[in-house]
């Protein structure tokens, strides 16, 4: 049987940290936990215990239930920056995942509200 969090999304963590604009080494020293534990963590190898995962949700300001949905595909979405010169691949990687947060919301509000 596998130990720590039942149902837990790897992909998911890796999206929040991207999101947050973290490095795995800068959260896994926010966590006080090791590198290669966040890179099992992501590639779902593992899965955090329950004291990691909720500080791992508090870290991130997220609710524990974002790292247990299944991740949504948005392939073909292309993103239009204005300047790829002034964005670092960082800045752009953290736009990335927030426009797929955004995609993600509109969708779910699509299912309840009939937007003009």
């Amino acid at each position: 049987m596998k130990l720590g969090t039942p149902g837990f999304v790897g992909p998911r963590l890796r999206e929040a940290r991207e999101g947050r604009g973290l490095t795995a080494m800068s959260l896994a020293e926010l966590l006080g936990i090791t590198r290669s534990a966040i890179s099992y963590y992501e590639k779902g190898t593992t899965s955090p215990q329950p004291d990691v995962m909720e500080r791992i949700a508090t870290t991130l300001n997220l609710k524990p239930e974002f790292f247990l949905r299944p991740i949504t595909t948005t392939a073909g979405n292309v993103i239009f920056e204005r300047s790829m010169a002034s964005a670092t691949k960082g800045i752009r990687l953290r736009a990335r995942r927030r426009h797929e947060w955004v995609t993600e919301i509109v969708h779910f509000l699509c299912q309840y509200v009939l937007f003009p």
